[in-house]
């Protein structure tokens, strides 16, 4: 079976179903309006995972330019309820690197209210391991491009969403400066607009002890026609225990 799956966590899923089991984290990331006809906007993706007992919502800072923070929230799975976050993490004005774009959400209390609402954030424990480049068998990047999805709520009142997945590979030896940052290249130039895949989640699958396993890699910040920028996991981690550390220190 090792030879037709890949291993996620304790799981082993099937090679044909590694990219929409990777994926299925991948959130739609709307605020919420006062307006009668036009009751929510689109403000790109996000990631949900499960980490150290919290329920976050991990995104990024530029998507977000112009809301209230307070105003950023979840669709439920029908579209019916919108769910809002219970605090919010991110850096204030320093931009010397991508590592300073990450923004968390706080969704553990709705979450322990809502069994539901549970089941599509993704179980975070364990990050990649460093192995050469040659062990590396690619990647799968996730998000909800803004020009794919259905907003017709004057007309029609349909909201529909679609996750577009994009798979990639590293893109060389020649990587950015910045070392919270990855470049990748998607393995057919996307014939679409990446615009709105920002926050959007990339996992990254690797041959570790001669068995192919799949990571959490990292966080979209940006993404070209051919090239797809993410801040690593190493780093997403360190934001996420440096702000989790502090709130288990005030308690």
């Amino acid at each position: 079976m090792l030879d037709y799956s890949v291993r996620l966590n304790s799981l082993l899923v099937p090679i044909g179903a590694v990219d929409t089991t990777l994926v299925h984290c991948t959130r739609s990331l709307i605020a919420v309006n006062d307006d009668d006809i036009f009751p929510i906007s689109l403000v790109g993706s996000c990631i949900s995972v499960r980490y150290r007992e919290r329920y976050l919502v991990l995104c990024t800072r530029h998507q977000l330019k112009g809301w209230d923070l307070q105003r950023i929230a979840l669709l439920t799975d029908d579209g019916k309820h919108t769910i809002s976050s219970g605090g919010v993490r991110h850096f204030n004005e320093a931009n010397e690197t991508d590592f300073h774009d990450l923004t968390a959400f706080d969704f553990t209390e709705p979450c322990l209210e809502i069994e539901s609402l549970r089941e599509r954030f993704f179980l975070l424990k364990e990050f990649p391991p460093d192995v050469p480049s040659d062990q590396i068998v690619g990647f799968v990047a996730a998000g909800y491009p803004f020009e794919k999805q259905n907003y017709d709520l004057e007309n029609g009142r349909r909201l529909g969403r679609a996750a577009l997945i994009v798979t990639c590979v590293l893109d060389g030896s020649n990587q950015p400066n910045d070392p919270a940052l990855m470049r990748l290249r998607s393995t057919e130039p996307l014939t679409f607009n990446p615009n709105g895949m920002s926050g959007g989640p990339a996992f990254v699958v690797q041959m570790t002890n001669g068995e192919p396993h799949a990571f959490f890699a990292g966080i979209i910040t940006r993404a070209g026609p051919e090239h797809i920028y993410i801040v690593g996991a190493g780093f997403v981690r360190q934001f996420m225990d440096t702000w989790l550390d502090h709130l288990e220190g005030c308690n």
